[in-house]
């Protein structure tokens, strides 16, 4: 990207492991992954190279789990205590571009990918999960897997200063397509020389329209 330093932590997802590693011990996973993104934060914030950090929590997708520290913590069990984790983690990140000077010139664009995975499979309710963990989508009809807004109807937060406003909800039409040709624009980096889905914003990071339609391709969520 345009030059950029890169770094990564969290959910890979190219092809899927045999299930005889399962389960597995992940409860410090979302801290550590969170303390490697502010070691890079710190490592890379003050040169003259411009950094991309990409954060891919597997949590709250099942199976869930958190830190001894942070189990009992909430009112709403161990669901509640994952999301009191990401919710920590989240901020932990934000104040590492705050104590590097570098918060004012960084995009921070914060995601869940898909609705709630309600067919799940057994091999998910592990280390204690129940299936009452999946989440919920509310009002919303559909889950993940669907074509209806129970799936494509998730959750974004993107903070920009000097370009977009603070504290403000918009319920415009944003595909998951859209982020990887917006950001490139804003980094002012140059698009590969591949047909690409997707819009651009580039002025606001909003790519916000009235339709969001894929001609062709698949979106996987």
């Amino acid at each position: 990207m345009s030059a950029y330093a890169t770094g990564m932590a969290g959910k890979w997802h190219l092809g899927h492991q045999k299930e005889r590693f399962l389960p597995l011990n992940q409860d410090s996973l979302t801290v550590r992954c969170t303390t490697d993104a502010t070691d890079f934060i710190e490592a890379h914030s003050g040169r003259e190279q411009s950094f991309f950090y990409y954060l891919a929590y597997n949590v709250p997708h099942l199976p869930i789990h958190t830190t001894e520290e942070v189990r009992g913590r909430s009112d709403a069990g161990l669901y509640g205590d994952v999301i009191e984790t990401v919710d920590w983690s989240a901020g932990r990140v934000r104040a590492a571009l705050d104590e590097q000077g570098v918060a004012d010139n960084t995009i921070v664009f914060f995601a869940s990918d898909n609705g709630p995975w309600l067919n799940l499979p057994d091999r998910m309710l592990q280390a204690g999960n129940k299936p009452w963990h999946q989440g919920t989508t509310g009002p919303l009809r559909g889950a993940k897997a669907t074509s209806y807004e129970g799936d494509a109807r998730a959750p974004a937060m993107i903070r920009r200063p000097g370009q977009i406003e603070a504290r403000v909800d918009t319920d415009e039409l944003v595909a998951s397509p859209d982020i990887y040709r917006t950001l490139l624009n804003a980094a002012g980096a140059d698009a590969p020389d591949l047909p690409l889905n997707g819009h651009e914003g580039a002025r606001r990071i909003d790519a916000a329209r009235g339709a969001v339609f894929l001609e062709e391709g698949l979106a996987n969520s």
